[in-house]
C-alpha cells in the first residue's frame, strides 16, 4: 500500500493578538514561515525524493549498519539532478535569503534534553529521566508537578493535561515540525519541542526538519511530511516538473480559535456546544447539562477527515484542469485550405445555377426551297393543322388558285380551236404558242 503524504497547514495569525503570551513567543521563535502559503507540490516528485534518499543512504553504508543511526544526508539525486537539503538551504526556504537568520546562539539546552530522550537514556537513566520530566512539567503541564505523568511516566502525556499555551504550540509541532495524526497523545520527544517553545529556548527548525526527513525515509508505517518544502527544493535544483499531471495546493489551516480550553478567549462561543463524550466508565460519567448535544469525538474526527478528502479531491481536479489549459497551445487555422475549399464551393454553385442551352440545327436551305416550290405548284404538300383564326385565309387562297386554273384552261381551249380552223381551210398556219391571233397570209 502506498504511503500517504502529509500536507502542510497554514497557521492563521489573525487571533493571536488576543493571547499576548502566545503572540510574543510566536514572534520570538520567528514562526512566520508557518503562516505563509506553502505553495504547491507534486506527489510523484515527493515520493521519488524519499525513495532516492533511502537508496542513497543505504548504498553508502554497509549492510550491517542501521540507516537510522547514520547522520542525515545533505544532498540526494532526484531524476539525475542533485538536490541540496542542507540546513542552510532549508533555512533560506523558511526565512528567506536576506534575513541572515542564524542559530549559532544557544541551542545547547534543547539539544541536551532532546538527545536524552532520543538516545534511550530517558529509559535507562532514572536521574536524567526525572530531570527531564520536571523540566517539562514546569512549562507545559496545567497542574505543574502534580500532573499524572510526572508521578507515573508510563501513562504518557495526554493533551488534556497541557496548559493553553502548550496546547497551541503542540498544534504547531504536530502539524509543521514533526507531523503526526495522534492529537491526544504527546510523545516525549515532541513534548521536549513544545516545552522549548513555551520556555523561549531557541530552536533550529531547519535541523529539526532535516532529522524528521531522515527518519521518515526509513519508517514505512508513517506518512511523507514536508511535501511543499521538498518540491520547492527539487524545483530550485533543476528537477524537471513539466511531466507532472497536476500540482496539489494545501487548503487546510490551523487556528487558535479551534483549541478547546477555558483560557482560550479567542474560541468562538456557540450554543449549543458540542462536547466530546468521556472515555471513562459509565458509572463515573457526569450527566451532561440540559440542552447540550453530546457527540463522540471519534465521529467528529471522522467527519473532518471525510471533508478534508473531498476538498483535496476537488483541488486536484482544479489543478489538473488549470495545467491542461495552460499547456494546451492555441490551434492554428490553415487559411490556404479554407480558401481552397471556398473556391471549390463557389465553382459548384456556379455550375448549378447556369441555365441549360439547347442548340437548334438549321435545316438545309435547298431542302426548304424545294418544299416551298412543291407546295406552290403541285398542291400536294402536306398541310399541318391550321389555327382557327387562319381558316378564312386558307379558303380565300384556294378560290384564287381555282380561278387561275380556269383561266389557263380557257386559254388553252381557245388556242386549240383556232388551230383546228386553220387546218380545215388547207393553209398551214403557225400559231405561236400563247398567242390568240394568227399570222398574216403569205402572198
Amino acid at each position: 500500500m502506498a504511503r500517504l503524504i502529509t500536507e502542510e497547514r497554514r497557521v492563521l495569525t489573525g487571533s493571536l493578538h488576543t493571547v499576548p503570551d502566545i503572540h510574543r513567543l510566536f514572534k520570538l521563535h520567528k514562526c512566520d514561515w508557518m503562516a505563509r502559503d506553502a505553495g504547491t507540490y507534486s506527489e510523484e516528485i515527493v515520493r521519488e525524493f524519499y525513495a532516492s534518499y533511502a537508496a542513497t543512504l543505504r548504498g553508502s553504508i554497509s549492510k550491517r549498519s542501521k540507516p537510522l543511526a547514520q547522520a542525515p544526508l545533505t544532498s540526494t539525486l532526484v531524476r539525475g539532478c542533485p538536490v541540496d537539503i542542507s540546513p542552510a538551504t532549508i533555512s533560506r526556504f523558511l526565512y528567506g535569503p536576506t534575513t541572515g537568520h542564524s542559530w549559532s546562539a544557544n541551542t545547547s539546552e534543547l539539544d541536551y534534553r532532546w538527545d536524552i530522550v532520543r538516545s534511550g537514556a530517558f529509559q535507562r537513566n532514572a536521574e536524567q529521566r526525572e530531570a527531564v520530566i520536571l523540566w517539562l512539567a514546569r512549562y507545559i503541564a496545567a497542574d505543574g508537578e502534580r500532573a499524572e505523568w510526572v508521578t507515573a511516566p508510563r501513562l504518557g502525556i495526554r493533551k488534556a493535561t497541557l496548559n493553553f499555551v502548550a496546547k497551541f504550540f503542540w498544534m504547531l509541532v504536530r502539524n509543521r515540525v514533526s507531523p503526526t495524526k495522534a492529537d491526544n497523545q504527546v510523545t516525549w520527544d515532541r513534548a521536549v519541542m513544545v516545552a522549548a517553545l513555551v520556555a523561549g529556548v531557541e530552536i533550529d527548525f531547519a535541523r529539526m526538519l532535516l532529522v524528521e526527513i531522515h527518519e521518515r525515509a526509513f519508517r514505512t508505517s508513517t506518512t511523507y511530511p514536508f511535501s511543499c518544502l521538498i518540491f520547492h527544493l527539487c524545483r530550485d535544483s533543476g528537477v524537471p516538473i513539466w511531466h507532472c499531471d497536476w500540482l496539489v495546493r494545501p487548503t487546510r489551516a490551523l487556528d487558535i480559535g479551534l483549541i478547546r480550553d477555558n483560557a482560550n478567549v479567542a474560541a468562538p462561543r456557540r450554543e449549543p456546544q458540542v462536547e466530546a463524550a468521556s472515555m471513562a466508565p459509565s458509572s463515573s460519567r457526569s450527566t451532561p447539562p440540559l440542552g447540550a448535544i453530546v457527540v463522540p469525538l471519534a465521529r467528529i474526527q471522522k467527519m473532518e477527515a471525510m471533508m478534508d478528502r473531498k476538498v483535496q479531491a476537488v483541488n486536484k481536479r482544479l489543478d489538473t484542469f488549470e495545467l491542461r489549459v495552460l499547456e494546451r497551445s492555441a490551434p492554428a487555422t490553415d487559411l490556404s485550405a479554407l480558401q481552397a475549399d471556398l473556391a471549390s464551393l463557389r465553382i459548384d454553385v456556379d455550375s448549378i445555377l447556369v441555365a441549360p442551352s439547347v442548340k437548334t440545327q438549321a435545316a438545309p436551305t435547298a431542302l426548304a426551297d424545294d418544299t416551298v416550290l412543291d407546295a406552290l405548284f403541285s398542291g400536294t404538300a402536306e398541310e399541318g393543322p391550321a389555327p382557327p383564326h387562319a381558316k378564312g385565309q386558307r379558303h380565300r387562297s384556294h378560290r384564287i388558285e381555282e380561278e387561275k386554273a380556269h383561266k389557263i384552261q380557257r386559254r388553252t381551249t381557245k388556242g386549240a380551236r383556232i388551230a383546228e380552223v386553220g387546218t380545215t381551210e388547207g393553209a398551214p398556219t403557225d400559231v405561236p404558242k400563247g398567242s390568240g391571233k394568227p399570222d398574216s397570209l403569205a402572198c
